[in-house]
């Protein structure tokens, strides 16, 4: 192996790398490269009742039982929560409705009584 050359003498931690004769040292740990996998909702699901597994039907990725049924129970919270909002916004506008028709017949009959 090549020496290290230093460049300045006052500067003690700055060295030269050489160009000839430089060995890499081999890799010690070789990992895996992890494949790009899109992103997946896990809309469906395997369940397999012998071995306790849940696997997405999608992308075959397994997942823990409680964060799933957990993750579900959130997203139907939050479905029943947004139809409750959205059944008060129909008594709303039904509630509206009924104030414009009374207004219309009003505005009809004080019309027939001017003719």
């Amino acid at each position: 192996m090549a020496t290290v050359k230093k460049i300045n003498e006052d500067v003690p931690d700055v060295v030269l790398m050489p160009k000839e004769d430089f060995e890499m040292p081999e890799l010690k740990i070789i990992l895996p490269k992890e494949e790009f996998r899109p992103f997946c909702p896990h809309d469906k699901i395997r369940i397999w009742e012998y071995h306790r597994i849940v696997e997405c039907y999608g992308c075959g990725e397994r997942l823990d039982p409680f964060d799933y049924l957990l993750n579900v129970g959130k997203k139907e919270n939050n479905k029943l929560s947004e139809l409750k909002w959205l059944g008060y916004q129909v008594k709303h506008k039904n509630e509206e409705i009924e104030k414009l028709k009374k207004e219309i017949s009003k505005l009809n009959s004080l019309k027939r009584k001017a003719e």
